[in-house]
């Protein structure tokens, strides 16, 4: 064949592209730098299971009314207390210990790749770094607390969606909403929003050096919000027992 009619050229073959960062020796990820990288790690994901534990704390309680499943459940020799206290243990630890492992396996995979394209054994100064075994610490202890702290607000929920005639997302918001404004024209105080604030609050060091919220203030507040939380979740079984459907 004439050599200007012999155009193949052989295609070079595909490679994975470089990242756009890379870890020399003098960089040293310790312990500590890749604690704060664990917690934006898992921001995302426990921002979306607040959202998503917002609407479930409804949903569960109101979907079986709608469609009236609530009348096969009943039908069950289980009682009315062991539903509720079953589907609020979902609510606030078993999507809450799903959403921490989901963190760890991500955490894991990011430290990997990190590892691959470095020049130093990441993976194994980790495993020895008093920072790393903190940031896992702190995770589980999140994973422990969260239901807690959320406890009134995820009760107050599932007692909206028992006993709401209608539009029980909406009902869940803007009552709290309206006792914040009726307490601030009547009284001028703002315990409530404070106490809101107070409970909600995630932060592990309030005041205290170990990294726990100790201090009686926010001990209180939490006591508070239990019971708060127990008796949202005995109205619940009150009106799950009296409203069967929607």
């Amino acid at each position: 064949m004439p050599a200007r009619f012999n155009t193949y050229q052989p295609h070079p073959v595909a490679s994975v592209p470089p990242l756009k960062f890379d870890i020399d020796s003098d960089d040293v990820v310790d312990g500590g730098s890749f604690q704060n990288l664990q917690a934006v790690i898992a921001a995302p994901f426990f921002i979306l299971l607040v959202l998503v534990l917002t609407v479930l704390s409804v949903s569960v309680t109101w979907d079986e009314r709608k469609d009236r499943s609530i009348l096969f459940w009943k039908s069950m020799p289980v009682s009315d207390t062991k539903v509720v206290l079953a589907k609020f243990v979902f609510l606030g630890w078993l999507t809450t210990w799903a959403t921490v492992l989901a963190v760890i396996i991500a955490q894991v995979i990011i430290a990997i790749v990190i590892d691959i394209y470095s020049a130093e054994a990441l993976i194994a100064h980790l495993l020895t770094d008093v920072g790393f075994w903190s940031g896992l610490a702190q995770l589980l202890m999140f994973g422990l607390w969260f239901g807690v702290w959320l406890a009134p607000f995820l009760a107050w929920g599932m007692l909206v969606g028992s006993a709401a005639p209608r539009s029980p997302t909406l009902i869940a918001f803007i009552v709290p909403l309206l006792l914040f404004v009726f307490e601030e024209l009547l009284f001028d105080t703002s315990y409530f929003s404070r106490f809101l604030a107070q409970q909600i609050d995630l932060d592990f060091s309030p005041g205290d050096d170990n990294g726990f919220p100790v201090t009686g203030e926010a001990l209180a507040t939490k006591s508070l919000g239990l019971i708060m939380a127990g008796a949202l979740l005995a109205a619940t079984v009150w009106s799950r027992r009296r409203f069967n459907e929607a």
